[in-house]
C-alpha cells in the first residue's frame, strides 16, 4: 500500500507540473520474495523532469499500449543490499519520468541474495516477464545467464561478468567493464604519444578481459608491450611483479674501471594498472620503492566510486583514471539534472548504480520505440538495433554481441580534488 501510494503521490505532483501531461509509476506489483522491503518514503516532491532538463522516457513515440513487465533480479538483503537498493531507486526514477499511458511499466522484483537463479527465473516466467535486468554480482552472472537461455527469456546482465553475452542473441550488459576500460586506455595511451608501454592485471576475470583487449588493441595502433604480469588480486606485497618489469644494465665504477652491482631499468614511458584506486594505494608506494618513478601511470576504475577524499595517497597525483563521465568533473547538464533530482527523491547523493538503472530503463524504452515503428520485431532485436545515446553513463552503443559499450572519460587526482584530463 505504501508503494502504491508514493505512486500516486508522485504521479499527482508530475501531472500538476508537466501542464497537464500525465506521468506516473508504474511499478505497482514489486514482490519481494524472502528479502525485506527496504525502500524509504520519498524525501521530497519529485520535480518536473521535461524541466529540469531530464529526458522524459517515451515522450516522442506512439507505442502499443501493452504492458513490459521487467523482472529485476537484485540483491534486497545481505551484504549486497545497499547496492541493490541503489538500482531499485534507478528505475524507480526512470519509471516516474515516463509516460505510462504510451510505455506501461510493471516491475517484479527478487532478492538475488535469498532465491537461486534458476527458482528466480522460473517464478519470473510464469508472472508474464518480458526480460530480465540483473544480477549486479559477477558470481551469480553465469547461472542467470544459463536459466535465462533455457528459459527463452531475453536478459540485461547488470554485472561486469565478462564475455557472457556472446552465448546466445539474448543475452545483453549493461555495466562498466574491463574492455571498455582497455580500448579507451589504448586510445589515450596513442594521444600520449606512448609507443612502449607496460601492464600489470589482476588475475581474475576482469583482469583477462582487459589484458586480451588492451594486448589486441596496443595491436592495432602499434604499440609495444614491454611486460604484461598479472598479480593475485589478494596480494599486498607487488614486489615481484615490479621486479618483473625491470631491465638490468650494468653499471660501470670510472674510478676501478670495472662493472658495478645493477642498475635497474625500466624500459617503457608509461605502466598501466588495470585495477582502481584502493588497490594502486599498495602498488603506488612500492614502485616508488623500487624506482618506478619517471613513467606515466594509467588505470582503470572498475565501476568504483572515486571518492579519493577518504584517506587517499597524495602519491596517487597525477594517475590518469579512466572513468565514466558520471564522475566526471565537468559533467553534463544531463548528468547534473539527474544528479539534483535524486538528491531531492531520495535526500542522498546519486551514484553510479542507480544511474546505470536509469540508463537501462531509458534503453528499453528507446527500444519499445522502434518497436512501435516497426522497425524491429521484437524485443531482442530492437535492443540490438539502438541508436547511439548520450544518457548519464556517457555516451553509449550496442555491440554486434549485445554489450553496451560506453564512451569514458579521463580524470586525474591532485592535491584532494578530481581534475577531468583535457
Amino acid at each position: 500500500m505504501r508503494k502504491f501510494f508514493i505512486s500516486v503521490l508522485i504521479g499527482f505532483a508530475i501531472f500538476i507540473s508537466s501542464f497537464g501531461f500525465a506521468y506516473a509509476i508504474s511499478a505497482g506489483s514489486e514482490m519481494v520474495r524472502n528479502g525485506s522491503r527496504t525502500d524509504r518514503k520519498l524525501q521530497s516532491q519529485p520535480v518536473n523532469l521535461s524541466q529540469a532538463g531530464m529526458p522524459v522516457v517515451g515522450q516522442s513515440a506512439l507505442a502499443p499500449d501493452t504492458v513490459c513487465r521487467i523482472g529485476a533480479f537484485l540483491p534486497l538483503s545481505g551484504a549486497y543490499s545497499g547496492i541493490g537498493l541503489r538500482f531499485k531507486h534507478g528505475l524507480e526514477l526512470a519509471l516516474a519520468a515516463g509516460k505510462t499511458a504510451v510505455f506501461p511499466w510493471q516491475i517484479d522484483y527478487i532478492d538475488s541474495a535469498a532465491i537461486s537463479p534458476a527458482t528466480a527465473l522460473a517464478d519470473f516466467k510464469k508472472r508474464g516477464v518480458n526480460i530480465i535486468l540483473g544480477p549486479i554480482q559477477s558470481s551469480l552472472a553465469q547461472p542467470v545467464v544459463k536459466a535465462a537461455i533455457s528459459l527463452q527469456l531475453p536478459l540485461i546482465l547488470l554485472a561486469p561478468q565478462p564475455e557472457l553475452t556472446n552465448t546466445d542473441r539474448s543475452i545483453f550488459q549493461h555495466f562498466l567493464n574491463a574492455a571498455d576500460e582497455a580500448r579507451e586506455i589504448v586510445r589515450l595511451l596513442r594521444r600520449y604519444k606512448e609507443t612502449r608501454v607496460a601492464l600489470l592485471h589482476p588475475e581474475n576475470s576482469f583482469g583477462n578481459l582487459f589484458s586480451k583487449v588492451f594486448t589486441q588493441s596496443c595491436r592495432t595502433q602499434e604499440i609495444t608491450i614491454w611486460k604484461n604480469s598479472g598479480y593475485d588480486p589478494a596480494a599486498v606485497d607487488f614486489s615481484s611483479v615490479i621486479k618483473g618489469l625491470r631491465q638490468p644494465q650494468a653499471k660501470l665504477d670510472l674510478d676501478r674501471d670495472r662493472k658495478g652491482d645493477a642498475i635497474p631499468c625500466y624500459p617503457f614511458s608509461a605502466l598501466v594498472i588495470a585495477d582502481f584506486w584502493p588497490r594502486l594505494r599498495l602498488i603506488v608506494p612500492q614502485l616508488a620503492f623500487f624506482g618506478v618513478e619517471q613513467q606515466h601511470l594509467y588505470a582503470t576504475n572498475r565501476g568504483s566510486e572515486l571518492n579519493f577524499a577518504k584517506g587517499a595517497d597524495s602519491k596517487l597525483d597525477g594517475i590518469i583514471f579512466i572513468d565514466s563521465s558520471f564522475h566526471s568533473p565537468h559533467s553534463s547538464n544531463l548528468v547534473k539534472s539527474y544528479k539534483s533530482l535524486y538528491l531531492k527523491a531520495y535526500n542522498e547523493p546519486a551514484s553510479i548504480y542507480d544511474a546505470y538503472a536509469y540508463d537501462t530503463v531509458r534503453l528499453l524504452t528507446e527500444a519499445r520505440e522502434l518497436m512501435a515503428k516497426g522497425e524491429a520485431t521484437d524485443l531482442v532485436d530492437s535492443l540490438l538495433k539502438v541508436p547511439s545515446l548520450e544518457l548519464l553513463t556517457g555516451t553509449t552503443i550496442v555491440t554486434a554481441d549485445g554489450v553496451f559499450a560506453k564512451q569514458l572519460t579521463p580524470v586525474t587526482y591532485k592535491s584532494g580534488k578530481l581534475l577531468q584530463v583535457q
